[in-house]
């Protein structure tokens, strides 16, 4: 199902960026649903190709701190988290936060799905500590937006239990 969806994406995003150019909002849309389909089918690499160029071209005709922008940005560094990329995960990470604090008014919900994403990328490169306080906030900001079977708020508490349980583990 994944992979059909992702084919018929591909072909979509080809001829949009023959036709409306790389940068255009359709053929940065098609590059992100791609970039969903690869990741629900597990193809983590392909993914993260589809989801850079959906950032890149967003950032490029948005801004850097464009919701849409930041969006983009999330999911690609979900997608280097998984390949094993923290690195660069974590300096996007980084940044995420910061880009959302100039484009988004305080509390959105927007901040606790960033949040969980730095804190993932934080609990991956063994910053446990950091990453449950990431983690916590995260949890808090979408309580308030959510129901607590929401996904992003069973993502945030799964991922706060093992930073806590990571955090806790280190001797002092």
């Amino acid at each position: 199902e994944h992979k059909e969806a992702a084919a018929l994406a591909e072909r979509a995003h080809g001829v949009l960026v023959r036709t409306r150019g790389p940068t255009h909002p359709r053929t940065l849309s098609a590059a992100n649903t791609i970039g969903m389909a690869a990741a629900a089918d597990g193809d983590h690499e392909r993914a993260a190709r589809y989801y850079r160029l959906a950032y890149e071209g967003r950032s490029d005709s948005l801004g850097s701190s464009h919701t849409e922008t930041l969006v983009a940005m999330r999911n690609l560094i979900g997608q280097l988290v998984e390949i094993g990329a923290i690195g660069e995960a974590a300096q996007l990470a980084e940044s995420l936060i910061p880009l959302a604090d100039e484009s988004l008014p305080e509390g959105h919900a927007y901040h606790g799905v960033f949040l969980i994403e730095r804190g993932r990328t934080r609990l991956a490169s063994k910053s446990a500590g950091s990453a449950a306080e990431d983690l916590r906030v995260a949890l808090g900001l979408l309580s308030e937006h959510f129901p607590k079977d929401h996904r992003f708020v069973r993502m945030a508490s799964d991922l706060l239990s093992r930073a806590e349980a990571a955090a806790a583990s280190v001797p002092e």
